[in-house]
């Protein structure tokens, strides 16, 4: 009977406490924010938060739908946009700011992302 109720207990705190598989993947959000304009990659964030790297892209996916790395590409990629909006950086400086030392990779990326080059989105802005 001790043992029963040592199984209910667990099966409580289990259910009382938040889900870890959430935690990690709030940890590694927090990890890509404070680190963006860094090179990180995701072995980087996997060992900062002590977690396997199969089991965080699983993680990431449930609770965002992306993994990882695309997670950190949209970030830079929002950041890269909202920097360029203001209309106080070059493309270059913009790029090493969300971490890409090479414009022209940051800028094949943001032409995906956004279907517009980066030196088009400025030009775009000028004009309005």
């Amino acid at each position: 009977n001790l043992i029963g109720n040592m199984v209910l207990y667990n099966k409580d705190q289990r259910t009382l406490r938040p889900s870890g598989g959430k935690n990690y993947v709030d940890t590694a959000i927090k990890y890509i924010e404070n680190n963006y304009f860094k090179k990180i990659t995701i072995s980087e964030i996997c060992s900062a938060i002590c977690i396997e790297r199969s089991y965080l892209c699983r993680l990431f996916k449930k609770y965002t739908g992306l993994s990882p790395q695309q997670y950190m590409i949209d970030y830079r990629m929002n950041l890269a946009k909202e920097l360029l909006s203001s209309q106080r950086y070059s493309v270059s400086q913009v790029a090493v700011m969300v971490g890409y030392e090479d414009r022209i990779a940051f800028s094949k990326l943001f032409r995906k992302h956004f279907a517009v080059s980066p030196k088009n989105y400025c030009t775009k802005l000028n004009e309005e």
